[in-house]
């Protein structure tokens, strides 16, 4: 049967419902380029010249999405290239910081360690020139004239010292104000000239104490400040070592010094005295390692005036540190 021109083929029919007939308006809108117009199914046939401009839009709106989205990538490949060029000028930044900081560090404590061992020679002058001088307490404030008083102490004490072996370079006073009536005396400080009279009533007090004129002086060590914090640090040791019937004495520049198996075992910091006691076979009692400034850096704060307990704070008294004759320092 001869087709007429009014049937449609079914790929006309979609055309015609993908692609309607413009409107009368849209087609009189002024300054806008008109679509290709689809014929409508069913007034004419699709015609080639109607599939060709189809074909042309198409590749118009291809050739714009891929110049936008070729625009879209290089711009984002530029962004990514200059985050990369960051990232890899941050990391050498960060290489940088830390190799400072590695060699900061090292040179800390290259210096902490000169300072200490300058802190310890410094200290070590301190108590060297310290050497002749004693350290008398419990000499009333009424006592005046000190150096009368004195000489006829040591009288008493050394009955046959030569009298020119008692000359004494100074004796005076603890430089402080005067204490309250009702606060221990100040104590007294004197130089021998002869550092075997120091020696020699080092030796005599070690025996006994006697007393004049209702006073009994008690006889110390004169020592650097920084030496009496870092005894008055040892204390716990000491004091577990004194519970033990362990002798010690101490070392310059300082240490404990503890004799075992006719050698000496040296202690320099709080932080050696846990080995130590293994090594006496004394155990280590659970809060050892909680007692205050045990790494004694800086222990230079302290005054001679202060007032601890024996041979771990004030200054060591001397019956208290009656050792044999190998072992007195």
């Amino acid at each position: 049967m001869p087709r007429t021109k009014a049937t449609r083929t079914r790929g006309q029919a979609d055309i015609g419902r993908c692609f309607p007939p413009l409107s009368s308006a849209a087609a009189s809108t002024p300054k806008m380029a008109a679509p290709p117009r689809v014929s409508d199914a069913q007034d004419e046939p699709c015609t080639c010249r109607d599939m060709q401009d189809l074909r042309q839009l198409l590749l118009t709106v291809k050739d714009d999405l891929q110049t936008d989205l070729r625009a879209g990538i290089d711009g984002l490949r530029a962004d990514l290239g200059a985050l990369g060029a960051r990232t890899v000028a941050l990391e050498q930044r960060a290489n940088e910081a830390q190799a400072a900081q590695d060699a900061t560090q090292a040179e800390v404590a290259a210096l902490r360690d000169r300072y200490e061992s300058l802190q310890d020679t410094v200290e070590d002058l301190d108590n060297r020139s310290r050497r002749s001088n004693l350290h008398l307490r419990e000499i009333p404030e009424s006592i005046v004239d000190l150096r009368d008083f004195l000489h006829r102490y040591f009288r008493l004490l050394l009955p046959e010292i030569p009298e020119e072996e008692l000359l004494l370079d100074r004796a005076h006073r603890a430089l402080r104000p005067r204490h309250a009536e009702t606060e221990p005396p100040r104590d007294v400080v004197i130089l021998c000239h002869y550092y075997t009279t120091k020696e020699a009533i080092f030796r005599a007090v070690r025996n006994t104490t006697p007393a004049m004129e209702g006073v009994t002086p008690h006889f110390y060590n004169d020592l650097a400040p920084s030496t009496l914090q870092k005894r008055r640090t040892l204390k716990p040791l000491t004091d577990l070592l004194r519970q033990h019937g362990i002798r010690y004495r101490w070392g310059f520049p300082f240490c404990l010094l503890i004799p075992h198996n006719g050698a000496f075992l040296t202690l320099r910091t709080p932080l050696d005295g846990p080995g130590i006691l293994e090594t006496l076979g004394i155990p280590v009692p659970p809060d050892f390692l909680d007692w205050p400034d045990r790494d004694m850096r800086g222990a230079g704060v302290g005054h001679p005036e202060d007032r601890g307990g024996g041979a771990g704070g004030e200054h060591p008294r001397v019956k208290s540190l009656a050792l044999p004759a190998a072992l007195r320092p």
